[in-house]
């Protein structure tokens, strides 16, 4: 294995200082399992989870101590088999020392939202959302009940469609027409009528003397 990793990296000073370390090192070779490939990415995801925060035994599998050896039982990933064991004390200790990463080993790395260079910056955004979402949600608490479109109008121009330009008054919806739909709303159809203010009447109650359109549709108190 390591002559065909030797192979694989590059001819540098310090992975040829490596390679050769390793095969004075570990003249026995290497332990490897091998499994078959992840057939999921969610697979994958649990495999490593389950791994990345666990320790190399679970407790469960520890068995039974007398105060000078550890029996303890694990399966054999090339018979699938369960094996049970008894060691001395240090000789567990000295197996498990084996899987603790060296200090400074990265475990786990942060990509994405995640990352150490993009976090500061993902939290104020989601903080801004978070803000928004919940000033969003105060706004419907406050105020449940859906606007008129009289009311919509209000909000968005600053402008009452129902007041008189004339005499400030406010009217009423008499009728809706479109061009191409003809009458939409018609209050002497859809709703009871009432009557309005003449048109001189109206004109009269106008300060600025100037003569204004009479909009027969929009109807004053």
């Amino acid at each position: 294995m390591l002559t065909e990793i030797k192979a694989s990296l590059p001819q540098t000073k310090e992975n040829v200082r490596f390679i050769d370390y390793l095969f004075k090192s570990q003249r026995n070779g290497f332990y490897v399992n091998g499994k078959s490939k992840m057939t999921s990415a969610r697979h994958a995801a649990r495999y490593i989870g389950r791994y990345m925060a666990r320790p190399a035994l679970a407790e469960h599998k520890i068995t039974n101590y007398d105060g000078e050896e550890v029996t303890f039982w694990y399966i054999d990933h090339k018979t699938e088999v369960k094996v049970t064991e008894a060691i001395p004390a240090k000789e567990f200790i000295q197996r498990l020392i084996d899987h603790i990463p060296l200090k400074g080993f990265k475990m786990v790395r942060h990509y994405g939202l995640y990352s150490r260079r993009t976090k500061t910056i993902a939290i104020e955004i989601l903080m801004d959302c978070k803000r928004f979402i919940q000033k969003t949600f105060e706004f419907m608490k406050s105020d449940s009940r859906s606007l008129s479109w009289r009311e919509r109008l209000v909000q968005s121009f600053g402008k009452d469609p129902l007041t008189c330009p004339n005499c400030k008054e406010k009217m009423f919806l008499w009728r809706i027409w479109h061009p191409d739909y003809g009458d939409i709303f018609d209050l002497s159809r859809d709703g009871s009528f009432v009557e309005s203010k003449s048109k001189q009447e109206c004109n009269k109650r106008n300060s600025s003397g100037r003569q204004v359109k009479w909009i027969p549709q929009l109807l004053p108190f």
